[in-house]
């Protein structure tokens, strides 16, 4: 009686049953997450304003979020490098740290001074225009450096003119960094003193004796660079960054040399009441030379901070 009770009521296996617990392999009810690509959790810890990235294959790992435009953290002193080069190289990061931040200095070659013969004017060589490059050591690690030489002076009278441009200084990132080419700027200045569109740590550092003209930011593969342009004899005007002009020959107009033109940070103009003072290392323009040749203007560099 009881048996027949428990088969109507189901309550014992069948032959049935039987069958198909002998097809279930064992411990197949202890589930195990798959781990393969495509399966994993979202790794422990996290902080606000971080995101998941690629850390190996199937693997995910926090980050920070990056707005692409370092911070602007500037030299304690423009006159101490940590290295500087005064002939083509190639840069390599050495113990630095990937992300590590460092600024380039580039200063270009000065001119060379004009020539103004009687009753002519000349100008001394423009200063060197410069540029500053900031980004993380990782991305300059293996950049090609070329300094400019400076320009050659005038032999033949050029009313109102200058010698040859001086060489042009670059930074050429790697091709594994895109071969990105930064350059000092070539633009003269030729006015009067103006204004920083930068930060105040820069204005901070002038006052209405030097002019100084930069730009705005530009974000390339992280690096953000600013320019300082280099300097013309034209004014008694004096400058940051960029190479100083030398004096100019203004007999026949008015008569005598002007004062030189002096930099903070690169070369100054060449000085002197005297023909054929040279430009002053890095990026001095050279004198314009009365009845005598410009003077040379001076070779360029490549200064290199850690900040």
């Amino acid at each position: 009686m009881t048996r027949a009770r428990d088969i109507a009521a189901g309550t014992i296996f069948t032959s049935a049953d039987h069958t198909k617990l002998d097809g279930i392999a064992t411990g197949a009810t202890a589930y195990v997450h798959p781990t393969g690509a495509g399966n994993q959790h979202v790794p422990a810890s996290g902080a606000a304003g971080q995101l998941l990235q690629y850390a190996s294959a199937g693997t995910a790992a926090w980050a920070t979020v990056s707005t692409g435009t370092p911070d602007l953290t500037f030299p304690t002193d423009w006159l101490s490098p940590n290295n500087t080069y005064t002939a083509s190289a190639t840069w390599s990061k050495g113990s630095l740290s990937d992300d590590d931040y460092v600024w380039f200095y580039l200063v270009n070659g000065g001119y060379g001074g004009g020539r103004a013969n009687s009753g002519q004017m000349a100008y001394g060589g423009y200063g060197g225009g410069a540029t500053l490059i900031l980004g993380k050591a990782k991305v300059f690690d293996g950049c090609a450096m070329v300094v400019g030489a400076g320009g050659v002076g005038a032999t033949t009278g050029n009313y109102g003119g200058v010698g040859t441009a001086g060489g042009t200084t670059s930074v050429t990132l790697s091709s594994t960094n895109g071969s990105t080419v930064f350059q000092s700027a070539s633009t003269i200045l030729e006015a009067f003193p103006a204004s920083s569109t930068t930060s105040s740590a820069i204005s901070g550092q002038a006052n209405n004796l030097y002019a100084y003209t930069l730009v705005s930011p530009v974000t390339i593969s992280g690096v953000s660079r600013q320019h300082g342009f280099g300097g013309r004899t034209n004014f008694d005007t004096h400058f940051i960054f960029g190479g100083a002009g030398g004096q100019r020959s203004n007999h026949g107009v008015g008569g005598g040399w002007h004062t030189a033109v002096t930099s903070l940070y690169a070369g100054n103009g060449g000085s002197g009441n005297t023909n054929g003072a040279a430009g002053i290392y890095p990026g001095g323009g050279g004198n314009a030379g009365y009845n005598a040749n410009g003077a040379a203007g001076a070779a360029g560099n490549i200064r290199v901070y850690h900040v």
